[in-house]
């Protein structure tokens, strides 16, 4: 269930403008959008995708606030079965 209803298309759409700015025209894209769990559903699909390598970006939480909220990131990176690269995020501008 999701509760913005259109908030799938406005995910593929939100992606769809980042790659087309960010990735040549030669590398082929696949979308996926998924729900649930964000570190399970992570995991889940790159375990049954075979996937060699997940990359993403970690947005420097620290103290309470990580103890609070939690990092989806690392906890991908505790139960993932292949290595995954994170990045800062701050390293690309604001990210919200």
């Amino acid at each position: 269930m999701t509760i913005e209803p259109d908030l799938p298309e406005k995910a593929l759409k939100t992606l769809r403008e980042f790659v087309a700015g960010a990735v040549p025209d030669d590398v082929e894209v696949t979308y996926n959008i998924l729900e649930g769990v964000p570190h399970d559903e992570i995991v889940a699909f790159a375990t049954n995708e075979g996937t060699d390598l997940i990359m993403m970006t970690t947005h420097g939480l620290s103290g309470l606030e990580k103890m609070l909220i939690g990092s989806t990131t690392e906890k991908v990176v505790r139960k993932s079965r292949c290595p995954v690269f994170t990045v800062n995020s701050h390293l690309f501008g604001k990210v919200e």
